[in-house]
């Protein structure tokens, strides 16, 4: 069973009142528990944005149109189809620190 030990049992202040307390479960578990659910639901949610986005914009980069601003224009999709697989490697990355953390 995973005891609360942020007082190593010794209890200055409160005495033997707050001693019962030291053997019960962690509330600090319960927390890390549903910080690590919202961290994967949210890079579940983030990671569906931007797949869309990727999809939206490689449709976007196949339009038949040419000329100065069509070049602009691809240029720029290219940079943010980037930049939107890097956000969802660094979202993943935080998702797996929230399991690695040591606070299992």
């Amino acid at each position: 069973m995973n005891t609360c030990t942020i007082f190593n049992g010794a209890f200055p202040i409160w005495g033997n009142a707050m001693a019962s307390i030291a053997g019960a479960d962690c509330p600090c578990r319960t927390a890390v528990g549903s910080s690590r659910e919202r961290i994967g639901s949210l890079q579940r949610l983030t990671s569906n944005a931007l797949e869309q986005s990727r999809t939206a914009m490689a449709a976007a980069k196949n339009l038949d149109w040419t000329g100065n601003a069509a070049t602009l224009c691809a240029r720029t999709l290219d940079r943010d189809t980037r930049l939107a697989t890097s956000i969802d490697d660094r979202v993943r990355q935080t998702g797996q620190l929230a399991w690695s953390g040591g606070s299992s």
